[in-house]
């Protein structure tokens, strides 16, 4: 079991998804993704209803525990890792200390499954990468004294990923029938045991107790789905706080680096000072010395600057767009890794950067120079990002590069 979590949900990155921030590979947008042939853990009409174990389909590992299903599904809108609450009561998600649940809670309140249509189902799916995906869909009347010719109906997931135990809360646009009431209060975030200290950071709250963008309030919150500052719904197209629909990711931090590692890898070389003051410093291996040059080749390629092409987005509006000085014309020697200076601790951004360091590599491959090459990041004990190669060369060769990226917690 790896070392994830260890006991703060604030180590965990919470991002807010607009629709400024998808690219082409987020295939479905903002919008719950579509199930082929979904299991029905609750039907229609159904009311305070409380689900036994609930298959995922893999390992997902939250909050450095790992499950392969959750213990249960509630219509009130929330789903419990482990632990034994059965209740509409939201405010149980902020719970005092001794409470031992795990809890994901996409919009925990007094729901029931809609009259006609409604339902809570799951399913697992396999990715295009091979890697799989957990959906878990409500169908829901947002209160549950709305009636069929007055309601409003909500539909989202919590959405669970394999490997990088992700985890996602979807929101679909409300369907409105009539004129339903517009209060309605919900709790949204997720939660840990509670039982030992630091409740504070056992809790993660996604709105924020002043419906900030990405909040990670610790108290409970009402809302209003009409009355000022307006629609707070996640899925509403108007939203008026927020501007527009979004959806909620929250992130595991990456690995640390476990002690005692550091003496795979040959040499390291410390980033972030200035060129001339950057020194091999080599760690105690049999047979450090035969890699000395490919260390260098390796670290002269990643942290020189490959110049911007015109359709890259700069960290700073208008800088230079770099590039190495003693590259020929048509060449642009090194890495973009440079791009991701100002840049958040995002799944997308990591792999950003993995990708920029295996195109700065890719000359060693066309050379001859390494059979094969791999990259990974990883996250360092205090919080900075670092770069590990594999390269095969015969033997297989590590190196690692520690504080390639520190700490940055909204990217400016």
């Amino acid at each position: 079991m790896s070392l994830i979590g260890r006991g703060d949900l604030n180590e965990y990155a919470l991002e807010l998804v607009l629709e400024e921030d998808l690219d082409e590979a987020d295939e479905y947008g903002l919008d719950p993704i579509p199930m082929a042939a979904p299991v029905t853990i609750h039907g229609a009409g159904v009311d305070d209803g409380y689900s036994g174990a609930v298959p995922i389909g893999f390992d997902f590992e939250f909050d450095g525990v790992v499950y392969d299903e959750l213990a249960m599904v509630s219509t009130n809108s929330y789903a419990r890792l482990d632990g034994s609450i059965n209740s509409l009561d939201n405010s149980l998600l902020y719970g005092a200390a001794g409470s031992v649940d795990h809890i994901l809670a996409p919009w925990w309140d007094n729901t029931e499954t809609e009259d006609a249509t409604g339902y809570v189902q799951y399913e697992t799916q396999t990715l295009e990468d091979g890697s799989r995906v957990f959906l878990l869909e409500w169908r829901v009347l947002q209160n549950y004294a709305h009636t069929p010719t007055n309601k409003r109906v909500l539909v989202f997931q919590v959405v669970l990923y394999e490997n990088t135990n992700v985890v996602e809360y979807r929101y679909a646009v409300p369907e409105v029938t009539g004129s339903p009431s517009a209060t309605s209060s919900a709790s949204v975030g997720v939660k840990r045991d509670t039982s030992g200290p630091a409740v504070n950071a056992n809790v993660r709250d996604f709105y924020g107790t002043d419906h900030v963008r990405g909040g990670s309030g610790k108290t409970p919150f009402s809302i209003s789905l009409s009355a000022a500052p307006g629609n707070h719904y996640p899925g509403d197209a108007t939203n008026t706080t927020e501007g527009e629909r979004f959806l909620f990711r929250f992130s595991p931090p990456l690995l640390p680096v476990p002690a005692g590692d550091l003496e795979d890898g040959p040499y390291t070389l410390p980033i972030g000072v200035a060129a001339s003051e950057q020194t091999f410093d080599p760690l105690p291996t049999v047979n450090a010395p035969e890699y000395t040059t490919l260390d260098r080749l390796v670290a002269i390629s990643l942290f020189s600057d490959a110049r911007a092409d015109d359709d890259d987005t700069l960290p700073v509006e208008g800088d230079s767009r770099r590039g190495w000085w003693g590259s020929d014309d048509g060449d642009n020697f090194g890495s973009k890794l440079w791009l991701l200076e100002r840049a958040t601790h995002t799944p997308e951004n990591r792999a950003k950067a993995r990708d920029h360091a295996l195109e700065a590599l890719q000359w060693l491959l066309d050379e001859g120079i390494a059979e094969a090459l791999e990259v990974e990041v990883e996250q360092l004990a205090d919080g900075s990002a670092g770069l590990v190669v594999t390269i095969t060369r015969g033997d297989e060769v590590v190196l690692r590069y520690p504080a390639l990226w520190g700490t940055v917690s909204d990217g400016t």
